[in-house]
């Protein structure tokens, strides 16, 4: 099941001591297979019995089914949890079961299953809105754990909170679309005798050779990928995540979550204060993104020229390899005409006289079905899944699945071997006597293509050199803030193209390295995704999805890494090995935040919105602009009050003229290590201030194609 913006607590010990729970004997809130223990289900069954009350059957006998029902999909969240989350998982419910920390951290002077929902629902509002910060994660995991498990079942949509669909309506599942007859390209392959392991597709010899070692299969790896292999190298492709293709792709968030995104789409922050949404599968996030292409933004590359040294990387340098990148992933401006979620965008902007414009998107015979983040099930959107491992796997390479590269074994300067570990579906190592031994990859050149979280971390468990504290720093988010509103007409938001119109207005009207511009999108909304974002409990959360066809939300992506006041984060280890991004937010992104969603409302409104509510935890809906604007610049822009999320992460690994400024050489490769080549959005200085993956494309094709013909002496391109 699901466990979207579920936890990751990162409580651990800290909670323990903050109770003074160090000396008691708690029973773990999760069994050993990750079920609930009889302690968790206690704090469980009453926090739903809470959060979901007006949601929940009224009649007794079935609200008690409901709850059950609850519990079970909770156990089945928990054990796809990764290693890490569980643990905090399991110690967070431990000591909210014992007496001193039901007070100390819930308020609750009574035992969970002796408290009612009424009582539930007096203390839940102070940990929200705590001070303390293990509070606030502590209520965030309790409420979107409960919602999220419970919209994870879909007859939830329909008997509870969301209107049952008309005869009009669209389908939402691919059970009500004629696909049967559509081919499954990665079957096909498979069949034709690809070369991939790892998982059920087959054992991994211990020790492999190759020319070139692909750590990844995203973006910058699928286009290097196949470059290499068109240079004639043998390449071999490490991913972590599971190969999955169309005939998986069943549009079910409950499924999708836990087997495609990183550790469960519930990756956050070491402060818990943003989710982070990538992609953990063979295409990386290009198999889950929302298909939109913009080229990197010249003001952009010119702050790289003028702060970072990158002569080479001007508007011009780069146009002819966007170009091939476009031509070869067929992105080009949707023609189609926009729908209500994003024509609302558009006319609340024109009123405003704020121009918008058409997304570019990477699709090809696209069914407008609108459910591009959950894996495309007609093999429409141009991922790297379907076109550049494609190729790459029908040029010979391999490709090992469900293995995670560990770390370099480094001598000299160079990487001489790479050593991986079968991983679990949960990201957890193998542990079974033939899936647990290491795998070492022997090759001439390697090259890091693993997501800027990841990425990093492989270099840091590898002990690389980092002579000047570069490793890990200056890793962005594009912090994202969302406004819903509510329409008097339909607007169903999880129909069509998921994101067809943007506007640039507040990027350009002040100093590239002034206050933060944001860009501002439409994004789709599916009800698992949606209940387990939205604020409240109660009575409030159900009239906000009892609403959902009529909903409309924005976005805002926040341009980090130009202000001195925005540096983005430090990707750290923790204690197991695994990344955590650590990114504090000051008063420049907050108050970025807060610009964001009074432009956000205020188009809203323009557009005809009934009400507005800005995600925020102590905002309610709004009946007027006026109102609205009154009430956004009064709330507190803290860090957990805040909603943020974000799906493009960038930096980490960044390119300079000079080893003092970053991590990677100006050609791509590192700058303390000879035949280490870093091709993927870790390299980025800056955020790109636009969704990134064809800024990837682009550079990374540049990129490929130099190391192509250093290595073979051969000319080779992408289309």
């Amino acid at each position: 099941m699901q466990r979207r913006t579920l936890l990751t607590l990162g409580l651990a010990s800290s909670v323990a001591l903050a109770v003074g729970a160090a000396g008691w004997l708690l029973q773990p809130g999760l069994q050993q297979d990750g079920r609930l223990s009889p302690a968790g289900r206690g704090v469980f069954a009453a926090v739903g019995r809470a959060v979901l009350d007006k949601t929940l059957p009224a009649e007794e006998g079935e609200r008690h089914k409901a709850v059950a029902g609850l519990l079970a999909r909770i156990d089945t969240l928990a054990q796809a949890l990764s290693p890490h989350a569980q643990a905090e998982l399991s110690q967070l419910l431990a000591v909210l079961a014992r007496a001193p920390g039901q007070l100390t951290l819930a308020g609750l002077g009574q035992p969970w299953g002796q408290a009612s929902s009424a009582d539930l629902q007096l203390v839940l509002p102070h940990m929200r809105l705590s001070g303390l910060a293990l509070r606030q994660q502590a209520y965030a995991a309790l409420h979107d754990i409960a919602t999220g498990a419970y919209f994870a079942d879909a007859p939830t949509w329909t008997l509870r909170a969301i209107p049952a669909r008309s005869a009009s309506d669209k389908p939402l599942l691919k059970a009500d679309l004629p696909m049967s007859s559509l081919n499954d390209p990665i079957r096909e392959g498979l069949q034709r005798g690809w070369k991939v392991l790892g998982g059920t597709l087959g054992a991994i010899p211990e020790k492999i050779a190759c020319d070139v070692a692909i750590i990844g299969s995203g973006a910058g790896a699928g286009i290097t990928a196949e470059l290499l292999a068109r240079a004639g190298l043998q390449v071999v492709m490490v991913e972590e995540g599971p190969l999955k293709s169309s005939s998986d792709f069943n549009q079910l968030e409950s499924e999708t979550y836990p087997a495609l995104y990183q550790e469960g789409a519930a990756r956050k922050t070491e402060d818990k204060a943003i989710n982070i949404l990538q992609g953990r599968c063979v295409g990386g996030s290009t198999t889950v993104n929302w298909t939109s292409s913009f080229r990197t933004p010249a003001s952009t590359l010119k702050f790289w020229q003028d702060r970072f040294g990158l002569a080479g990387y001007s508007k011009a340098a780069l146009a002819p390899y966007f170009a091939q990148a476009e031509q070869r992933l067929n992105i080009a401006l949707w023609q189609v005409a926009p729908t209500e979620n994003n024509a609302l965008l558009g006319r609340g902007a024109g009123k405003l006289g704020i121009y918008t414009e058409p997304i570019a998107r990477n699709v090809k015979g696209c069914w407008n079905l609108g459910s591009c983040g959950l894996g495309c099930p007609t093999n429409a959107k141009q991922s790297m899944l379907v076109t550049t491992i494609s190729a790459a796997l029908d040029l010979g390479a391999q490709l090992l699945t469900q293995t995670r590269a560990e770390h370099f074994e480094l001598a000299n300067g160079r990487g001489t071997s790479l050593m991986c570990r079968n991983s679990e579906k949960n990201g957890a190592l193998a542990q079974s006597l033939s899936a647990s031994c290491a795998i070492k990859i022997i090759a001439n050149n390697c090259g890091l293509a693993g997501g800027a979280i990841n990425s990093p971390a492989v270099l840091l468990r590898s002990g690389a050199p980092d002579p000047h504290g570069r490793l890990g720093g200056r890793t962005f988010l594009h912090p994202v803030v969302m406004s819903s509103s509510l329409f008097d007409q339909k607007v169903e938001a999880w129909n069509g193209a998921p994101q067809s119109i943007y506007t640039d207005h507040f990027l350009p009207n002040q100093p590239i390295d002034g206050a933060l511009g944001y860009k501002l999108e439409a994004p789709p909304l599916h009800p698992l995704i949606f209940a387990s974002t939205v604020p409240g409990f109660g009575q409030g959360q159900h009239d906000l999805l009892r609403s959902f066809p009529h909903k409309h939300t924005l976005l805002a992506l926040l341009r980090d890494g130009f202000h001195d006041e925005a540096p983005g984060g430090q990707v750290k280890l923790r204690g197991d090995g695994s990344a955590v991004l650590d990114y504090p937010l000051g008063d420049c992104v907050m108050q970025g935040a807060r610009r964001a969603l009074l432009s956000m409302m205020e188009i809203q409104f323009a557009a005809g919105a009934r009400q507005v509510l800005p995600l925020h935890e102590m905002a309610v809906p709004y009946n007027s602009w006026a109102q609205a604007r009154e009430a956004m610049l009064a709330l507190p822009m803290k860090p957990r009050l805040v909603k943020m999320v974000s799906a493009h992460v960038m930096g980490g690994c960044g390119l300079a003229d000079s080893p003092r400024q970053g991590v990677t050489r100006p050609d791509g490769m590192h700058w303390q290590l000879d035949n280490l080549s870093i091709h993927n959005g870790s390299i980025f200085p800056t955020s790109i201030g636009a969704n990134p993956q064809l800024s990837v494309y682009g550079a990374v094709n540049r990129l490929a194609q130099g190391l192509a013909k250093t290595l073979t002496g051969r000319d080779v391109a992408l289309a």
